[in-house]
């Protein structure tokens, strides 16, 4: 018997996470498709979908068969998730789509997302609810934290190191051997020469610091 899949949140990019999920071959898989976890039950009233939403994440039972991923974007609030989801017991799925390329000797946790195009490359250390979304990839050697979130053609080249919660927007870039601190933000475009501190959002070419955050509060972490 299968597991049933459970995408936590129907937003926008979770709509996108089911279109993958169901392009994922049998073969390649040890679940089925069975709905969304989400807080608005009627989200989904107006679209023509194979699935809707079957529970909210805060109040469902999980049963033996149930694994989830979590479709939420933002690593903080994808964090907060997971810690809460784990709690009650939940398992996690990873996806990874059927174009996605992936070499020799990489290793990656539970709960991550792969998306059409993503090219991961050999010797890749990928942590636990990480998203790599269309056509963006790691080089060599690259070491990518727990709940980061790389959008549309982010490029992490060999070497770079990631901590815990890095967003990286559409089209950023990473030089090789490069450090991003943890819940760092990279802006769209960007391009990381060097160094990114904690808590710091960067943007530009080369990336200069614009802002400075105070570390993220996680309920139950």
């Amino acid at each position: 018997m299968k597991d049933r899949l459970l995408i936590v949140s129907a937003g926008d990019f979770g709509r996108e996470v089911l279109c993958w999920a169901l392009q994922v071959p049998e073969r390649c898989r040890s679940w089925e498709v069975g709905g969304f976890l989400d807080n608005r039950p009627n989200l989904l009233d107006d679209m023509n979908l194979p699935v809707g939403i079957v529970g909210n994440p805060e109040t469902f039972l999980h049963g033996e068969h149930d694994v989830l991923v979590i479709a939420v974007g933002s690593p903080i609030e994808r964090k907060k998730l997971a810690v809460m989801l784990k709690s009650k017991g939940a398992r996690f799925a990873s996806i990874v789509h059927p174009s996605v390329i992936m070499g020799l000797n990489n290793q990656w946790g539970e709960g991550c997302i792969f998306c059409p195009g993503v090219v991961i490359n050999t010797n890749v250390t990928i942590g636990n609810h990480v998203i790599f979304n269309s056509q963006s990839g790691a080089g060599h050697d690259v070491v990518v934290g727990d709940y980061c979130t790389m959008s549309g053609a982010v490029d992490l080249t060999g070497h770079v190191r990631l901590g815990e919660g890095v967003m990286c927007g559409s089209h950023a870039s990473v030089t090789p051997g490069s450090k991003v601190g943890d819940y760092a933000v990279i802006g769209a475009g960007s391009v990381v020469l060097r160094r990114v501190s904690p808590y710091t959002t960067v943007m530009g070419v080369p990336a200069k610091e614009v802002w400075k955050s105070t570390p993220p509060s996680i309920e139950q972490a």
